[in-house]
């Protein structure tokens, strides 16, 4: 029995080995354009990569509908990163299609102990010449385009939002990616929308943005994220996120002339290159916003959607009369804690409560804006006994919850001890008094010092004596020579 057992043990470790590395083995087909012209040449690639040295041999789809050149060409790579091995293989061949519409590239395939992974297929637009126009499906315009080598085609800017309906309030992260596959010097944003019913936080984002791939209608394509900003939607309804206007300076090659001399040949490579303006758009994306809801509604919910930590703090809980004591109220978590008013904290009348000082600290380097909110109360009690400051509420939506979420604090009970120097004695008994009829004395009053007080007599003019003159002389002469010296030196 024992040995069946460990026999299924082995089975169930092997099979979830298996799976292990089949999820560690990635398969990527791509091409170099799409649409591409009847009777043109274009690249069909296939990249397997995995974390071991010897990677499986793929299974080409057929090419019944294409004319193939050259093929497979083989490339290999290895790279080690903090102690792990990536690999990678390439292949590419170099296809011509037969007939013009839609050519299904079917997929590759691998088998991976037992397992088959298959790549991606490519729905591949052929037209009848290289003129003929295909609408582009994602989401760009493109204006002055002044070669045909950079067009919609090539480089095209994309809104990417988290979320398409939200409740007001709730955080829409928004990126604006650029999508290029040809050599781009810089680029200049000309637009940043306003966004009207939003209050925006824009993210932190680093000078050189980092570049990663993506494979957009089976063609891959260099992506920069070049902003990234948080919207946090101030009334309900339809509210539509504006587009950025961006202008590339874009490097694309000359056309090829005739090669008269040697020299024309060496020297093609790195002067046959020329800079040209592009300008690209982002299309507007309209959002569904609906109001928090009614049902439930705690009578604290000032408005704050997300996910919070509410706490409340005293540095002390027996003092003497006219003693500080420091109240302090935090909120953090994730949200627009910028907008957020803390609730206020309800103090006994024979208490002295100052103005608070607030400080905000909001991060906005992650994946969503945080941070915390803090605010400080000074009280000061004037007399003397047991006072009870009540807890305090804070309320707010969960959208992820789709509920009123209320956190509560804690009651503080402050011991007040001593009568207090500050107060007079016929005012001092009993604690009946209210705090209308209380003096204040001692720290709030400074008295008038008499003692070891010299006078001058009115009318003396110090710019007529001989020590005023010195100092004015011995200065300049000073600065003369130190001018000198440095001069000299």
């Amino acid at each position: 029995m024992q040995l069946k057992i460990i026999k299924y043990i082995v089975v169930l470790l092997t099979i979830a080995v298996a799976h292990s590395l089949a999820n560690e083995t990635i398969i990527k087909a791509s091409v170099s354009g799409n649409p591409v012209a009847l009777n043109t040449n274009f690249q069909y690639s296939i990249k397997v990569s995995g974390t071991s040295s010897s990677l499986p041999e793929v299974n080409f789809p057929d090419f019944l509908d294409f004319y193939v050149l050259s093929g497979p060409n083989t490339s290999t790579s290895i790279q080690w990163i903090n102690g792990k091995m990536n690999s990678s293989k390439s292949y590419s061949f170099l296809l011509r299609p037969k007939k013009t519409g839609v050519i299904t590239l079917k997929s590759a395939t691998i088998k991976v102990n037992g397992i088959i992974i298959s790549s991606n297929q490519i729905q591949l637009n052929v037209l009848k010449n290289s003129n003929s126009k295909a609408t582009p499906s994602r989401g760009n315009t493109a204006k002055n385009v002044s070669d045909p080598s950079v067009s919609g085609s090539h480089v095209f800017l994309k809104t990417v939002v988290s979320k398409r309906n939200a409740v007001a309030g709730q955080e829409i992260v928004v990126e604006y990616k650029l999508y290029f596959n040809v050599s781009i010097r810089g680029y200049n944003m000309e637009s940043i929308p306003a966004n009207a019913g939003f209050w925006n936080e824009d993210f932190d984002m680093p000078r050189q943005p980092p570049v990663h791939t993506e494979t957009v209608n089976g063609v891959n394509y260099n992506v920069a994220v070049i902003r990234k900003t948080a919207l946090f939607p101030t009334r309900s309804g339809k509210l539509t996120i504006e587009p950025i206007t961006v202008t590339l300076e874009t490097v694309v090659r000359n056309k090829r002339k005739k090669r008269n001399s040697f020299f024309d040949s060496f020297f093609d490579d790195s002067f046959n290159t020329r800079t040209i303006k592009q300008t690209v758009s982002s299309k507007p994306i309209t959002v569904n916003v609906q109001s928090t809801p009614n049902e439930n509604k705690p009578a604290d919910f000032s408005g704050a959607v997300g996910k919070y930590k509410f706490s409340v703090s005293i540095d002390k809980n027996t003092v003497n009369v006219n003693d500080a004591i420091s109240l302090k109220i935090k909120l953090s978590g994730k949200g627009n804690i910028k907008l957020i008013e803390l609730p206020k904290p309800i103090i006994p009348p024979d208490m002295e409560k100052y103005d608070p000082k607030i400080n905000s600290n909001i991060k906005r380097d992650g994946a969503a804006i945080s941070g915390f909110k803090t605010a400080e109360y000074i009280l000061i009690p004037r007399l003397s006994g047991e006072y009870t400051i009540k807890p305090l509420s804070f309320s707010f939506f969960d959208p992820y919850l789709k509920k009123y979420v209320t956190l509560r604090s804690n009651a503080f009970n402050i011991k007040v001890e001593g009568s207090g120097s500050g107060i007079p004695t016929h005012l001092s008994v009993g604690n009946a008094l209210n705090r209308s009829e209380v003096i204040l004395l001692g720290s709030d009053i400074r008295f008038i010092k008499n003692d070891k007080v010299s006078f001058k007599k009115i009318g003396i003019k110090p710019y007529l004596s001989s020590l005023f003159w010195g100092n004015i002389f011995s200065a300049l002469l000073l600065f003369l020579i130190i001018f000198v010296y440095y001069e000299k030196k």
